[in-house]
């Protein structure tokens, strides 16, 4: 979590209100899971990542903490042993190793391209006020650019092409500036990166993120306790632009903005942020770069975490706090729910022909439920 902020004004539309509804149980025997797997990571960006068996709901497998690809197709972790650092490339649909590659030194992964392509690695230094980074091939690990940085530097990202290197500098007065690395050249570039108009030095908390699999979008969830609000920064990584899309923050408690979760649009110009906490789901506008829609529904109390999940043709949303459950559905711009889970949500997701959505709470326990309706599904 490093700290950022961006200014931004943006047009906000009025919020419409949504219906709520409970849900039944159904039988579930008609419904072939046989074969299907799903994964999620309970601790979130950067955890374990934990596959289970569909049909019958046991674990299958357990990876170690580490990046996952945007399209969620690899994972990655880093290991640091007595001979150096391991770096793993596993299979995220089975959890079957692909490939490890020892390095010298003692390195962890702090980013990755959105495609998998790139690997961005930080090693530890006894030495203030610099930073090493090494940018790999993931496919033979091999180093094609080793940086050595005046200054305190974190990887934010880097591009699909494996050109352009994306970081956060660190100031001694706890601001903060996003910087370009241009690879391609070897240079770090002059000034940061910044909205037209906006500040250029920030402040706040990266609180969570995700990048679209088309290599285009790396959007990061910020929390601003100076503002009191939180903010989607959307840096277009092909073009090294970003711009800043308030999200509807109510009084702006940091417990209450830090139940925001994301879920991109399958098709990569629509972004959802869900929070229980403040009853509403933002649709934002990639293209035009703000909030399109907000639709309200009943608040719910609770320091919890949300997650969600996004059907395949990006109709249906489903998003989970504590143990209660929503649907939306985009095209109505309606909120189905809460349904009632038998446990913390610790993740969900949608079977292969989104059909169901499988929920997985915090001891383990994966629970079936119809998309459509909401209705729990008989084991």
């Amino acid at each position: 979590m490093y700290a950022i902020r961006c200014l931004a004004v943006l047009l906000l539309l009025v919020p419409a209100t949504a219906a709520c509804g409970g849900g039944e149980e159904r039988n579930g025997s008609s419904l072939s899971l046989e074969g299907e797997t799903f994964s999620i990571q309970p601790a979130g960006q950067g955890g374990r990542l934990v596959g289970y068996d569909a049909s019958s709901g046991e674990r299958r497998f357990s990876l170690p903490p580490g990046l996952t690809t945007a399209d969620g197709t690899r994972h990655f972790a880093s290991t640091v042993g007595r001979s150096g650092t391991t770096l793993g490339q596993f299979d995220a649909s089975s959890g079957e190793i692909v490939r490890t590659v020892k390095l010298r030194g003692r390195w962890s992964l702090a980013g990755l391209s959105p495609n998998g392509r790139w690997l961005a690695l930080e090693r530890a230094t006894q030495t203030p006020g610099r930073t090493h980074i090494a940018i790999t091939r993931a496919d033979s690990g091999r180093p094609e650019h080793v940086l050595e940085l005046g200054g305190d530097f974190d990887v934010d990202a880097v591009s699909a092409d494996g050109r352009s290197l994306f970081l956060i500098e660190h100031l001694a007065d706890g601001r903060y500036l996003i910087r370009l690395y241009d690879l391609a050249n070897e240079r770090l570039l002059r000034g940061s990166l910044r909205e037209k108009g906006s500040e250029q030095i920030m402040t706040g908390y990266a609180w969570s993120g995700l990048a679209s699999p088309d290599g285009k979008w790396l959007l990061t969830l910020f929390i601003d306790t100076r503002r009191r609000n939180a903010f989607v920064h959307a840096l277009n990584l092909k073009t090294g632009t970003p711009a800043c899309i308030d999200l509807p923050s109510g009084a702006g408690g940091f417990e209450m903005l830090k139940r925001y979760s994301l879920s991109l649009h399958p098709g990569g110009d629509h972004l959802f942020a869900v929070n229980p906490a403040l009853g509403v789901v933002a649709d934002v506008d990639l293209r035009r770069l703000r909030v399109s829609n907000e639709v309200e529904f009943a608040r719910t109390a609770g320091a919890v975490s949300t997650v969600s999940a996004i059907s395949n043709d990006g109709r249906t949303l489903y998003f989970a706090s504590g143990s209660r459950l929503w649907g939306f559905d985009s095209p109505q711009g309606r909120v189905r729910g809460p349904y009632s889970v038998d446990g913390s949500v610790a993740g969900v997701d949608f079977s292969r022909d989104g059909r169901r959505l499988y929920a997985v709470t915090v001891g383990g326990r994966v629970i079936l439920f119809d998309a459509a309706g909401g209705e729990k599904i008989a084991a």
